[in-house]
């Protein structure tokens, strides 16, 4: 059993055996390299006589029957006590023993990083005692505070015989910010898109569309829709700290867009179709003339153009339309011929 000291060494009893026990009591105690003195003592008889004895230190204080005051050789650091109890009548009973050890200053220290990425949770340690006190306030050996910026945690830790005080300075490594833009505003099936990095700080890269890793890590990649739909783009970016961050932008790609229609009434490609407008339900359509006059305008519910003007059939030729989309300002223009 190893009992536990504060300031003050504290009373030890011994369990004294009976007279007639053939066993012996050992009880392993520490004694505080800043206070070398200990008092012991036993549960006796009234009547009883003991006999002490020290080795590594001097007995200075007895009542002469069952309890000692030792002042301890700090030159050793190993001590031992032994007693032996006779009756009354003369029966001499088992000798009690006891092992004193030199308890030694503590010499308290804090595992963990010295440095984490922002936001993130340090795992530290104490180690060294038996009881801690962190400034945080916690009083126990691990904690996981979350560090937000640069931070200095002190620890102080005690093993029974002393105190001692430590400190970790943890600095606080900044993220990178992983935004990005597609290019064009309106992605179309099958034609070219670029996804590009705006963000700060980043070193590598990873992209992916649907969890599909694109496997190029650069800040800016091609890629082709090969099909018209709903899809996510992601991206994660690490700094040269190997902090991290991740973004993700939802995207429609339309399908294909036919620059030519032949409203000639055959039921094939007679009207010009741009089936995506059904998911920008505040767009605006304009087609103009290759004199600027407007000849076909359309909003919020889309209905195909199918080459007339006020009823009347348009003459083969160029014409030019702009398109909003009606969100965040995206607009696109182009040409539409009418052939006959």
């Amino acid at each position: 059993m190893r009992i536990k000291n504060k300031h003050i060494r504290q009373l030890l009893i011994f369990a004294l055996l009976a007279l007639t026990s053939q066993s012996f009591a050992q009880v392993i105690d520490t004694v505080c390299a800043s206070y070398p003195y200990g008092r012991y003592g036993v549960h006796g008889n009234q009547n009883s006589s003991y006999f002490w004895d020290v080795t590594g230190g001097q007995i200075i204080h007895s009542n002469g029957k069952d309890s000692i005051k030792v002042k301890w050789d700090f030159a050793n650091s190993q001590f031992n006590i032994t007693m032996v109890e006779v009756s009354a009548g003369g029966c001499h009973g088992d000798t009690v023993y006891a092992e004193i050890y030199k308890g030694m200053e503590p010499v308290i220290y804090i595992a963990g990083s010295d440095s984490l990425c922002v936001g993130g949770y340090a795992s530290l340690s104490g180690h060294g005692g038996i009881e801690y006190y962190w400034s945080s306030g916690d009083t126990t050996n691990n904690i996981n505070p979350l560090i937000l910026s640069d931070t200095s945690f002190v620890l102080i830790g005690t093993d029974g015989c002393g105190y001692d005080t430590t400190t970790i300075n943890i600095t606080a490594l900044g993220k990178p910010t992983s935004s990005f833009i597609i290019k064009p505003k309106e992605v179309i099936e099958n034609e070219l898109s670029i996804f590009e990095y705006t963000g700060d700080d980043g070193t590598y890269f990873e992209w992916s569309v649907e969890n599909s890793l694109l496997n190029d890590n650069s800040s800016t990649v091609d890629h082709i829709f090969r099909s018209s739909g709903n899809y996510r783009i992601s991206l994660y970016v690490e700094n040269k700290y190997q902090c991290n961050d991740t973004s993700s932008q939802h995207i429609f790609v339309n399908k294909s867009r036919t620059n030519s229609f032949t409203p000639n009434g055959d039921g094939v490609n007679d009207r010009w179709e741009l089936d995506e407008l059904v998911n920008y339900p505040n767009f605006k359509l304009w087609v103009f003339d290759r004199n600027g006059g407007e000849v076909f305008f359309s909003e919020n519910q889309y209905q195909p153009w199918d080459g007339t003007h006020d009823g009347e059939q348009l003459p083969q030729g160029t014409y030019y339309y702009v398109l909003d989309y009606g969100i965040d300002n995206r607009t696109t223009k182009g040409i539409i011929t009418i052939l006959r």
